[in-house]
């Protein structure tokens, strides 16, 4: 098993270092908003003790479905969890992936 980190968007494979979040690439595919949350909820040192917050796993995978919906791959399971069958959001207040997506 490896420890190498990678981007997180889905099917990357791009070697980044354990506090960054997504290759360059599809970081700059991430809406700005959605950027700030990322870091306005980061803590650091969370990469090296594995103790990220709820609010910043919630927020990273709103960007990971930013980043699947602009190249058309399919949502993480996870996000996609929170969407009940009448299309009802259920994800933080301040991840609105409607409107940051955008």
């Amino acid at each position: 098993m490896s420890n190498a980190h990678h981007c997180h968007a889905v099917g990357c494979d791009v070697p980044v270092p354990p506090k960054m979040h997504m290759c360059l690439k599809h970081w700059r595919m991430v809406p700005k908003a959605v950027q700030d949350l990322i870091w306005k909820h980061y803590r650091p040192g969370q990469e090296i003790d594995k103790r990220p917050t709820t609010e910043y796993l919630c927020t990273v995978f709103v960007s990971i479905s930013c980043v699947a919906m602009k190249e058309g791959k399919p949502m993480p399971i996870l996000v996609a969890s929170y969407f009940d069958s009448r299309n009802e959001r259920r994800l933080p207040q301040d991840a609105d992936i409607d409107e940051d997506c955008r």
